[in-house]
């Protein structure tokens, strides 16, 4: 660039405004580098977010029982054009979990894990009516118990009605029936007939009644059987469950008295389930039953496949 670029030939002129323009946008160009630099950092950091990977779900199977699902993600690093070392995370979190000493990593099909899901959501959907039907039943009950007892204690002329004996008229029928207990201590041959029991049950006085009176007054109550009250106390009484779960690789069996569960066939073979056929991916449940009656013991055979089994006792 020449300092003025003027013309000595022709026609005269010069170039100072074009000058002066660029020196404008060297000047803009200059006061702003920081802008520039900040700008250029953020598309790195963007190009660099974009970082390619790969995640999969996974089955941990460590000896015994115990099996989990994990997920297995690896990451892509651009300046090695490699892939990173692979790490396993519990899904939903963000803090890399170690493989435990002698456990095996299973790689199965996702869509078994859908079919899982899906196995517990029909799973719950019982349940949940079950609670609902039983919680209405216990109401009923709780209603009519207290329409009961509401009754009993409004009816007063019941107890009024009866003369019951005295502190005073209990010892001396007491000491009347242990001198009849006496009485009858003899030789076989010599006790009292049936008939002739019954006319002394007939005749033992307690207060201004007799006992075949007493008998009567109580038997013409609707009173609940020890039976019947104990199973109201069942009913009303809270129980601790346990939860159980197993991953199932040969024969075993669900023990008896389990109240609900599910089994899936997680594998990639069919297995042998209650004496039947299952396909794999295929999930079968067991609700609860009425009057929370539990199962018997259920077979299996999961040799060449795996059950994912679940069940409440």
């Amino acid at each position: 660039m020449s300092l003025g670029n003027l013309k000595t030939e022709g026609q005269k002129g010069f170039n100072h405004p074009w000058q002066r323009k660029m020196l404008n946008v060297l000047n803009q160009i200059d006061g702003n580098t920081d802008l520039m630099e900040f700008l250029l950092s953020s598309i790195l950091t963007t190009l660099q977010a974009q970082t390619d990977y790969e995640a999969r779900f996974v089955l941990e199977t460590c000896p015994g029982p115990a099996t989990r699902v994990l997920l297995e993600v690896r990451v892509w690093d651009q300046d090695s054009g490699t892939w990173g070392p692979i790490k396993y995370y519990l899904p939903g979190s963000s803090v890399e979990t170690p493989i435990g000493v002698g456990c095996t990593i299973e790689y199965t099909d996702p869509s078994s894990f859908l079919a899982q899901i899906l196995a517990e959501l029909q799973l719950q959907t019982p349940i949940l009516t079950a609670i609902e039907v039983d919680t209405t039943n216990t109401v009923n009950e709780l209603t009519d118990i207290n329409t009961t007892l509401a009754s009993i204690l409004a009816d007063t002329t019941i107890i009024s009605n009866i003369d019951f004996a005295t502190e005073t008229t209990l010892n001396l029928a007491l000491t009347t029936l242990g001198s009849i207990l006496a009485q009858l201590d003899v030789d076989l041959s010599t006790r009292a007939s049936e008939v002739t029991a019954g006319q002394i049950n007939s005749n033992v006085q307690l207060g201004n009644i007799t006992l075949n009176n007493l008998l009567t007054a109580f038997n013409a109550e609707d009173f609940a059987t020890e039976t019947t009250l104990a199973a109201i106390n069942t009913k009303l009484t809270p129980a601790l469950r346990t939860h159980n779960t197993i991953s199932a690789v040969g024969v075993g069996s669900v023990p008896a008295g389990s109240l609900s569960g599910s089994m899936l066939n997680a594998g990639n073979a069919a297995g042998i389930w209650n004496g039947a056929s299952i396909p794999a991916g295929v999930s079968i449940p067991w609700a609860p039953i009425a009057n929370r009656d539990t199962y018997g013991a259920i077979a299996y055979d999961a040799t060449g496949t795996t059950f994912i089994i679940e069940y409440t006792t």
